[in-house]
């Protein structure tokens, strides 16, 4: 797997832990300056003026896309339907939360809830529901990668009760091997698979200012995503 990772998708590399003294790699400051803050204001992803979503459609579209799938047999969780699933049902029945406030345990769960809050209102439709996806298949991949080591009749759900703080470094298994290697379950378009290169940066940052993690994403050098190609 690491191999395939350094020749396939050399732009996500091993996450820089704070906590062991190691200098965050140059890339990530840069990042963190120059597109985190500027993140919404690109055309694509920035909220139409008069533009009105419909989150119950894109959570039922997000869920067929994923759940029904042909991919569906490589994830985690097998929801019979968007009710069942924590986050999708969270979202379409509207029931929100402050997160940290009315809940003793920040869970990697409500995490990934609050980021989609935070993005919910900033994004178009199309976005938002490229980021939903996303969020939908890290989580499975978090639950997949605790438990890999487990035999599967001892394999549990750990999304619901773990703390958010080592989810950046699942995210070259997550791009290089849960995505890459199960065709992006259905995300099709180049550029849509592109850009969760960039969701990845996005949320690990947001998740390190928001104190929810120590370590920061570490981003190779010298990498022109225009000149990525995809062997499926």
């Amino acid at each position: 797997m690491t191999y395939h990772i350094r020749k396939h998708h050399p732009q996500i590399s091993v996450p820089v832990n704070h906590t062991r003294g190691r200098k965050p790699l140059t890339r990530a400051d840069e990042f963190e300056r120059s597109k985190y803050s500027m993140f919404f204001q690109s055309s694509k992803r920035k909220a139409k003026n008069d533009e009105i979503m419909n989150i119950e459609n894109v959570v039922e579209n997000v869920f067929n896309s994923i759940f029904k799938g042909k991919y569906s047999n490589k994830l985690f969780s097998h929801p019979k339907n968007y009710e069942e699933h924590y986050i999708l049902n969270k979202l379409a029945n509207k029931t929100i939360f402050d997160v940290g406030k009315n809940n003793n345990v920040i869970t990697c769960d409500t995490v990934f809830l609050e980021y989609l809050m935070k993005c919910k209102e900033r994004v178009n439709e199309k976005y938002f529901t490229l980021l939903l996806k996303f969020i939908v298949l890290i989580k499975e991949c978090y639950d997949i990668h605790k438990n890999k080591f487990l035999p599967f009749e001892e394999w549990q759900k750990y999304s619901d009760k773990n703390l958010p703080q080592d989810i950046p470094d699942i995210c070259n298994e997550f791009y290089g091997s849960f995505l890459a290697e199960n065709g992006f379950f259905g995300i099709d378009d180049r550029y849509d698979r592109l850009e969760i290169i960039e969701i990845i940066q996005h949320f690990c940052t947001w998740l390190l200012k928001n104190h929810y993690t120590k370590s920061k994403l570490g981003l190779a050098n010298n990498v022109d995503l225009n000149d990525l190609r995809f062997n499926d």
